[in-house]
């Protein structure tokens, strides 16, 4: 269990990510944005937690797993924590804050990105929007 102090309050988080969404991300980037790993090393990776294997991202994927990253810490609330999330699950796959936005508008602009780009968004869009729905329902 995670604490935190926010405006002299003390959160405690036992997850930054709920298992559903982290499953549905699994199901688009496991073996594509990441090399394979198992589902419970790729829910520890994206809670920030130990893993019993490394998760690697693939190289030439860090625009595409920042978008990810953007996108999932919008769904993590308090906001702080979200972007706390964001900025150490960067540098946890292996690079900044800065470098991405630095490239984002790559992904991030319709008129801008590549064919390839808009439909990861895409993917990831309806992962996201299945775990909310499926949080929704319970």
């Amino acid at each position: 269990m995670r604490r935190y102090v926010l405006k002299g309050k003390l959160a405690e988080l036992e997850d930054y990510l709920d298992l559903a969404i982290c499953m549905y991300l699994y199901e688009e980037v496991n073996d594509i944005q990441f090399h394979y790993t198992n589902a419970g090393d790729f829910v520890n990776f994206m809670n920030l937690r130990p893993t019993n294997e490394k998760v690697i991202p693939r190289a030439g994927e860090k625009l595409r797993i920042g978008y990810m990253a953007e996108k999932i810490s919008q769904t993590i609330h308090p906001r702080a924590i979200g972007q706390e999330w964001f900025k150490n699950f960067l540098k946890q796959c292996g690079f900044t804050l800065k470098y991405y936005q630095g490239h984002r508008s790559e992904i991030m602009d319709d008129d801008y990105a590549y064919e390839h780009n808009l439909e990861f968004k895409k993917s990831i869009e309806k992962a996201i929007s299945k775990a909310e729905r499926l949080k929704a329902s319970r």
